[in-house]
């Protein structure tokens, strides 16, 4: 079951403050505000966006992929972040059975429990309507932000792969992960 299946069935999702749905076209003024954003990207290892136009081919990119979703506030409807849906790399199992999540949020975002928020929504998405057995996390061991997002939603560090990254500006980085069980969420 390739990702672009999975999300194929999906629709949306609503939490008490946020709405979850697939991307469009007309998100992109607000990726590209928090994808231009240097906080945001060197976080994650991405190069910030350096304008509209890179974000636009960025989410052509993501649309053609149908492995994103859209962070959408839901008092203005605007585009807050994006999360991911991934073959795990580090894994080879069958990709009916695990799929690795990553996220991004506009820095004004930050601290206030919306991706914590998002994730709890997706888990529960993946582990009950698409019987899905493990899900897993990385990001770079110096993102303890995103490490914390992981912990607050059940996930358990496995470890820190050294040299496991190369980033943007072509540094070598070393990648935590972890992950939760489907038995674990449930539990």
């Amino acid at each position: 079951m390739e990702v672009g299946i999975i999300l194929s069935e999906f629709n949306k999702i609503e939490t008490k403050r946020l709405i979850i749905k697939k991307i469009s076209e007309d998100d992109l003024e607000d990726f590209h505000e928090y994808a231009g954003n240097p906080l945001v990207g060197s976080k994650s290892l991405w190069k910030p966006h350096k304008n509209l136009q890179e974000s636009k081919e960025i989410l052509n990119g993501f649309l053609k992929d149908d492995e994103y979703l859209g962070i959408h506030h839901k008092n203005d409807k605007k585009l807050i972040g994006i999360l991911g849906l991934h073959e795990d790399s580090s894994r080879k199992i069958n990709s009916k059975l695990c799929r690795e999540l990553g996220y991004g949020i506009n820095y004004d975002y930050w601290n206030k429990g919306y991706m914590t928020e998002a994730c709890l929504a997706i888990l529960d998405w993946l582990f009950v309507h698409k019987n899905l057995e493990i899900i897993t996390g990385t990001t770079s061991l110096e993102n303890k932000s995103s490490q914390r997002v992981m912990e607050k939603i059940g996930m358990k560090k496995e470890g820190v792969i050294r040299y496991g990254w190369i980033n943007y500006k072509g540094e070598i980085k070393d990648k935590f992960i972890s992950s939760i069980k489907k038995d674990e969420y449930f539990n």
